[in-house]
């Protein structure tokens, strides 16, 4: 019993400070800003990624390619839980525990490049 009243206890009091996470944080960006006539605000948000490229390490516009091996293997990537291979000559997809090779419909509309390799 006292250990199921331990959980218990433990798991009202991480909801107490994640709702307390979110009252505070909440509250901080629903304030507003009162314009008044006559003044405009425009607002410039960037933010970028840097991640270096080196020689097995590439991005092509669209996702990340890495290759392990020394810099003599294949390329491999991930584009929203699908996983790619490159080997030099044809882009390859993974489905029903194979590689199967993509074709030049698939390439063209996902954006493949391999110029980048």
């Amino acid at each position: 019993m006292s250990k199921i009243m331990r959980r218990l206890a433990t798991g009202v009091a991480t909801l107490a400070v994640a709702g307390g996470a979110v009252f505070v944080t909440g509250g901080a960006a629903s304030a507003t800003t009162i314009e008044s006539v006559g003044h405009s605000a425009v607002v410039t948000a960037s933010h970028t990624v840097a991640q270096q490229q080196n020689a097995n390490r590439r991005w092509d516009g669209r996702r990340w390619w890495s290759r392990s091996g020394g810099g003599h293997g294949h390329w491999y990537g991930n584009d929203r839980g699908h996983r790619y291979r490159y080997d030099g000559r044809r882009f390859y997809g993974w489905g029903h525990g194979k590689w199967h090779r993509l074709s030049a419909g698939y390439i063209r509309h996902h954006g493949f490049n391999n110029g980048c390799f």
